[in-house]
């Protein structure tokens, strides 16, 4: 399968990453910094709303791990309504993945 991630480099993104490539799939990171030479991944700009949907086209499953630092957080900033704030700003850079979707052939 090939499997297109956000957030690789994440804790949990990281290590889907190398579970998924030690099992035979292909795995193509998204990144938010310039693509380096050779490197399997596609340019991600969550600010400007832009991703490179050509690394999408023959993806197998797209893993959205993508958001806040979670880990960079005391564990007292995840109660009441800082949940909701945090949830809020992890997830509206879904919406660029979700609209490069429908440009794909299914």
């Amino acid at each position: 399968m090939q499997v297109v991630v956000t957030g690789t480099s994440g804790p949990i993104g990281n290590a889907l990453c190398s579970h998924l490539a030690s099992s035979g799939h292909h795995v193509v990171r998204v990144v938010r910094r310039p693509v380096r030479p050779g490197e399997v991944a596609l340019a991600w700009d969550p600010e400007a709303g832009t991703i490179d949907a050509r690394g999408l086209e023959g993806a197998d499953a797209v893993v959205h791990l993508a958001g806040a630092g979670v880990l960079s957080r005391p564990l007292a900033h995840f109660a009441g309504a800082s949940v909701v704030r945090q949830t809020d700003q992890q997830w509206p850079n879904a919406r660029d993945v979700d609209q490069a979707r429908p440009r794909l052939p299914l």
